[in-house]
């Protein structure tokens, strides 16, 4: 993966504990859902192809799809009662690009 963002404010890259999802985990979900080669070209395909969106197609997931359910859209800045899921919104914003 390419690294887009030169800094991201609140992450420093590396010092994030390890996962408590191990890669046998991930493959038996892989396998669960029936994720195959295909999928994986095809989700690098969609990275290549949107990577310049990613600020839109964010604010869109954000104010059309988490906005209508509400117990996720309790969570926006426009409920009033926003939270630690903003620093989590923040850096979904600049995995594949810098937005701001």
């Amino acid at each position: 993966m390419k690294k887009v963002a030169g800094q991201i404010s609140g992450y420093i890259y590396g010092a994030a504990g390890a996962s408590p999802v191990s890669l046998q985990d991930l493959e038996n979900l892989k396998i669960s859902v029936g994720w195959a080669d295909e999928d994986e070209r095809y989700r690098h395909m969609a990275g290549d192809v949107l990577s310049d969106q990613t600020k839109p197609l964010v604010d869109h997931w954000r104010r059309e799809i988490i906005g209508s359910i509400p117990n996720l859209s309790r969570h926006s800045k426009e409920s009033g009662r926003w939270s630690p899921l903003d620093s989590v919104c923040s850096l979904a914003r600049h995995h594949r690009v810098h937005c701001g």
